[in-house]
């Protein structure tokens, strides 16, 4: 069975090199939506292991505080280390992206 869901908004973090992400605001449209076609889960699970990850916020000003953060923590963020499935998930897409010819 496939599973259709409002399509995502994306923003990007100032100062991260590759900063975009995906994400729904819970009190916007998107949200409610998404919230109705998962019967009030908001699960975005997929079998697919390179998919896009989303994150989900209660509302706009959530977000913000989110964006601040990451702007203010800059350097705790680059110096993380991936997670074992974060570096799985890397390699799949670095896989697909040779396997379709893309050449970005």
């Amino acid at each position: 069975m496939r599973l259709s869901v409002p399509r995502a908004k994306n923003a990007r973090i100032m100062n991260i090199e590759s900063g975009f992400y995906l994400y729904y605001c819970k009190d916007e449209i998107e949200g409610k939506l998404l919230n109705l076609f998962t019967h009030g889960t908001n699960r975005l699970s997929s079998r697919y292991f390179g998919g896009s990850q989303f994150i989900l916020f209660d509302s706009e000003v959530e977000k913000e505080m989110f964006e601040k953060y990451a702007e203010n923590n800059i350097d705790s963020i680059k110096s993380a280390e991936p997670t074992g499935d974060a570096i799985q998930a890397r390699k799949l897409q670095i896989r697909e992206k040779h396997t379709n010819g893309d050449k970005s």
